[in-house]
């Protein structure tokens, strides 16, 4: 997880801010940034170096998760980098279709610091040195 870099694409701002300390916790050496639609996550997208993984929210206004995830996919270049569906409820019909498109990890939102810890854990590597 050295120099990790995530993008995290969800449109409310609170439930963003828990997020990079979390993060920093597991891996002090990663980077998170945060965009509040699928417009501004491709923007960051057309970068050079692309996040590691991606943490989408499947309920924003306007394009959802799953439009999202069907633009980036539609790109050669994105369609290996990991998405992780972090939402508040995901319907097992949409699980299905975000399957469809490479993805496999869904999580349920959570507000509380330890229980975020514990999921990005899982997902992640340890740091060797942590």
């Amino acid at each position: 997880t050295t120099g990790m870099t995530i993008l995290y694409v969800d449109d409310d701002r609170e439930d963003y801010e828990v997020f990079p300390e979390a993060l920093n916790h597991l891996s002090p050496s990663s980077n998170c940034v945060w965009a509040d639609s699928c417009t501004q996550a491709l923007k960051v997208l057309e970068g050079k170096k692309l996040p590691d993984y991606l943490f989408l929210d499947s309920i924003m206004p306007g394009e959802g998760g799953l439009d999202c995830v069907r633009r980036i996919r539609a790109e050669k270049r994105l369609k290996n980098i990991t998405i992780v569906i972090y939402t508040g409820m995901i319907p097992e019909h949409d699980k299905i279709l975000y399957r469809d498109f490479g993805v496999e990890l869904f999580w349920k939102k959570t507000n509380t610091f330890n229980e975020l810890v514990t999921i990005l854990s899982s997902i992640f590597p340890k740091d060797k040195d942590a």
